[in-house]
């Protein structure tokens, strides 16, 4: 298919079953057909350092540093990188970038808060990524779409808050499907 997206949407619902190799090689057919994208080096970045295989990911931060209308900071996917590889001292480091970056605006804000739960997750600190999943869900981050299905997350299914939260984007994509569909009968 020659659709600038449709391999990485096969690459992503391989990556969301786990399926990381499998997701690898849809995505590269991607970014052979779109090599500006920038959420394709994020998922094959991530499919990557769940594989273990942290040199090829930083292969590919390196290359999307290269993008020249990327919303990615080097610190995001570092952050995640080294939260990946247990690193906690080095995330953090990137973590505080972030958390401090003067660039954020109200539109990139709630990727911020998507990258900076994950970072927090993957090192381990629940509440800390609780936080910026709340808060991104108030500003509708899409990525937290997927909360209920994305493997990164799976170590906060259970988790009282966590639940709650995913309870609140089911109520909410509920209504605003009634609202739609309510409108188009009208």
């Amino acid at each position: 298919p020659l659709d600038i997206t449709v391999n990485y949407t096969i690459g992503f619902i391989y990556y969301l079953a786990g399926d990381h190799e499998k997701a690898i090689r849809y995505i590269d057919k991607n970014i052979e057909v779109n090599p500006i994208w920038d959420a394709q080096f994020f998922t094959k970045m991530q499919a990557l350092c769940a594989l273990e295989k942290f040199d090829e990911a930083n292969v590919i931060i390196q290359q999307s540093e290269n993008l020249t209308h990327s919303i990615l900071s080097p610190d995001q996917l570092k952050g995640y990188m080294h939260a990946s590889m247990g690193n906690k001292a080095e995330a953090l480091k990137h973590v505080k970038n972030l958390e401090n970056n003067q660039e954020r605006t109200p539109v990139n804000d709630s990727l911020y808060c998507v990258f900076l739960a994950q970072i927090y997750t993957l090192m381990g600190e629940k509440e800390k990524g609780l936080n910026y999943i709340e808060k991104g869900v108030l500003q509708k981050a899409s990525p937290l779409l997927f909360l209920k299905t994305d493997p990164l997350w799976s170590n906060l299914r259970g988790h009282e808050r966590f639940e709650m939260t995913v309870e609140k984007i089911i109520k909410y994509k509920i209504s605003n499907s009634k609202n739609s569909n309510s409108k188009q009968t009208n």
